[in-house]
């Protein structure tokens, strides 16, 4: 299945089922299904069944095979069935029985699947045979006669969700069968074709916000504000005019970054920005370089939190980023004592 659109299709979401069968044997009842079907002729050669829908199955009788998708389908999808004849002799002109079948298809159930969960002669999605082109007879088919199986596909779209275990090079569902998230080992270009990095943009890139306030009125938490490593990327805006700000840095991961805006008087309060740990006793340490009253300052021993202070003014910023291990930022501030660091 593609997860999005396949690059020769303008639809989403493409499953595709495929199935094997050779009649190594005389075709009775249940020839094939997926890992919740019972069996009770296999003649399936491939794939294995648990790579198969859990409820597909093929019933057989009177010479009609019965089928259901074990999937549900949000349209319907297209079945295509390839007979596959016993010796290569068998292509060439003669008028016997089986020299030219011809695949037919009825159509019970076209998308659903809940209500032939386990196929028989009157409950499927679909049914089909061969018939013989020269005299229109539906052809018995049996380990003895012409056609030595068939390769069955059936391809429609689906609703988004992990549909194999296996991942390749290109888009695949995230772990843990969690259809939200996607990953992809290719280099990716947005507006612009042979990217030369992971992800290479043409054009703008615009990122969210996000929007902190203060924790505390007169001395009593009322809201403590979060910053994790989702929030990655993002211009952390900072209000402190109720209240004094406290925010803890996430655990330390490489490329975590933030940039941190000053966007309302801060009054009397301050805003703390620690390098503890998810509030942890396990702090990290914290490096920098300070711009402030037209002066530069370089923190080069560990410090453990930044502070905008009380004289801190709108726009004092703060951008900062992790290797892994440490912090780094690099901080401007307006006031000669707008800025702290403990």
């Amino acid at each position: 299945m593609s997860i999005f659109r396949p690059l020769n299709s303008d639809e989403s979401n493409l499953f595709t089922i495929r199935c094997v069968i050779t009649f190594s044997s005389e075709p009775s009842g249940m020839i094939a299904g997926g890992s919740k079907i019972t069996v009770v002729t296999s003649l399936l050669t491939a794939p294995t069944s648990n790579n198969l829908p859990d409820y597909f199955g093929i019933f057989f009788s009177g010479g009609i095979f019965y089928a259901t998708y074990g999937k549900e389908f949000t349209s319907t999808p297209c079945v295509s069935i390839m007979p596959r004849m016993s010796a290569v002799g068998d292509l060439s002109n003669n008028s016997s029985v089986g020299d030219n079948p011809i695949p037919l298809t009825f159509w019970n159930n076209i998308q659903k699947y809940e209500d032939s969960a386990y196929p028989n002669a009157s409950n499927y999605n679909f049914a089909f045979g061969f018939k013989e082109a020269t005299n229109g007879n539906l052809i018995s088919t049996s380990a003895s006669t012409k056609i030595n199986g068939f390769d069955l596909i059936i391809t429609g779209p689906v609703k988004l969700g992990v549909t194999t275990g296996n991942s390749n090079k290109g888009w695949s569902v995230g772990s843990g069968n969690d259809a939200t998230t996607a990953y992809s080992y290719m280099d990716i270009g947005i507006g612009k074709g042979n990217p030369v990095c992971s992800l290479d943009i043409n054009g703008g890139f615009k990122t969210t916000t996000l929007v902190l306030t203060h924790n505390k009125i007169d001395g009593v938490t009322v809201t403590t504000p979060v910053i994790t490593a989702k929030d990655s990327g993002k211009i952390v805006t900072l209000d402190a005019s109720g209240g004094s700000i406290s925010l803890n840095l996430p655990t330390p991961d490489a490329g975590l970054n933030y940039k941190f805006i000053v966007v309302a008087d801060p009054g009397t309060y301050t805003i703390t920005i620690s390098s503890t740990s998810d509030g942890s006793t396990t702090t990290a340490k914290l490096f920098g370089i300070i711009h402030m009253n037209n002066s530069i300052s370089n923190f080069t021993s560990a410090v453990t939190n930044f502070q905008f202070t009380d004289s801190a003014t709108i726009s004092d910023t703060m951008s900062i980023v992790c290797d892994g291990t440490n912090w780094y930022f690099d901080a401007i501030g307006d006031a000669a004592s707008s800025i702290s660091i403990t």
